[in-house]
């Protein structure tokens, strides 16, 4: 219950004025100077370190680029929790959405149509802070009616899928025949113990899944069935459509059969982040729900509101988010999730910008993981960020 009434106030806004996955925001989405550095208070793990930093963002031909270089003080204490004093944000290149790569922290990230892999965040687990095992490698290419795709996080999930335009053409509304496989490893599975309190826990699992797709309208209409399997637990199987409707207002509707022991979307935007046993959180008897999705884009993405929310019997789950560029004086995000395991494991996460007009402005980040519903773990960042950019004669 305690998840209803802001999924449900999020769903009214959407469906009166984007969704795919679970609906999750950061604030680099609402606000990219190309050159910005700051100085920050961070606690991590209970400790509490003073980070100078510079975060320049390059663009070189095709490729985008991204650098974090930090100061950490005391510089002891920045060692003990692995954060990293330069580090490589992000690179990618993409030609026309059919080749490309991306390097750094991966978000938003489907494979299929989310009955496996679904809004996958390599970064979800941890402090707030980004450090090298956070990112990941996602490269993609198609040649002719196929295409590819290739994933590898720096926590070694591993995941690949295949597509192939089976049919250019059907009776059905002249649509094309789309099928796909998708393939996803954790081998040593996740043991995350950066935050003190329990540990984050998952074992080493591998699943796979196939689908079918017509879209019917294009990005209009897409209708669609995906079968996942868990290995060596359960499997489950989705019918359902999603679509854009001038790519401001997005939607997903499944209705969704799942077996003894599977996990819909189990490699999800909390994976990183929050521990799971398939003997006390998976279902023990089979169940039949549904999911519903939905998300709005105002003004050209100056504002963005969006919620996804499934249904089997007893159990609830759901993710909220909202986002806006500049409203008075602020730029944020919040973004509120609960995961299958749910109803009492969930994470929470706000990210504040408040804006001066000068070239230095202040930000706050807060992050906490409920283990249970009255236990977490919590970090944040409070400080100054500075706009080098507004300080130079040229650009970047």
């Amino acid at each position: 219950m305690r998840i209803k009434g802001l999924l449900l106030c999020l769903f009214a806004i959407a469906f009166t004025t984007q969704a795919t996955a679970g609906i999750h925001y950061e604030l680099e989405d609402f606000d990219k100077p190309n050159l910005q550095g700051g100085i920050s208070l961070v606690n991590v793990d209970g400790d509490t370190l003073v980070k100078v930093g510079l975060s320049p963002d390059l663009k070189l031909g095709p490729i985008d680029l991204g650098l974090d270089i930090n100061f950490y003080s005391p510089s002891d204490k920045a060692s003990d929790h692995n954060l990293q004093w330069v580090s490589l944000r992000h690179v990618g290149y993409n030609y026309k959405d059919r080749h490309g790569f991306k390097w750094g922290r991966l978000r938003d990230l489907t494979l299929g149509y989310g009955l496996l892999m679904d809004d996958f965040d390599t970064g979800s687990g941890g402090s707030s802070e980004f450090v090298t095992k956070k990112a990941g490698f996602h490269g993609y290419t198609t040649l002719f009616r196929t295409r590819f795709d290739a994933v590898w996080t720096g926590e070694d999930v591993k995941a690949g899928r295949v597509s192939y335009t089976l049919f250019e053409k059907t009776p059905i509304f002249g649509s094309p025949l789309i099928i796909g496989t998708t393939y996803v490893t954790d081998q040593d599975g996740v043991n995350d113990t950066s935050q003190g309190g329990d540990a984050i826990v998952r074992a080493k699992q591998d699943g796979y899944a196939a689908d079918v797709a017509l879209p019917i309208g294009g990005q209009l209409f897409t209708l669609y069935t995906e079968y996942a399997k868990l290995v060596d637990h359960g499997d489950g199987i989705s019918f359902g459509a999603k679509g854009s409707v001038f790519g401001q207002l997005k939607y997903r509707a499944e209705v969704r059969h799942l077996g003894e022991d599977f996990v819909p979307g189990y490699y999800n935007q909390t994976y990183q982040a929050t521990s799971f046993d398939f003997a006390t959180d998976a279902p023990q008897k089979k169940l039949t729900g549904f999911l519903a999705a939905t998300s709005v884009d105002f003004l050209s993405g100056h504002f963005k509101a969006g919620a996804m929310y499934e249904h089997y019997q007893d159990i609830e789950l759901g993710t909220a988010a909202l986002g806006w560029q500049r409203i008075g004086n602020t730029v944020g995000v919040i973004n509120y999730t609960v995961p299958f395991q749910g109803q009492g494991q969930a994470i929470g996460q706000a990210d504040i910008l408040y804006i001066t007009g000068r070239s230095w402005d202040y930000i706050v980040h807060i992050k906490r993981v409920y283990q249970t519903k009255s236990t977490f773990t919590e970090s944040y960042s409070v400080g100054v960020r500075f706009n080098l950019d507004k300080l130079l004669p040229f650009k970047i």
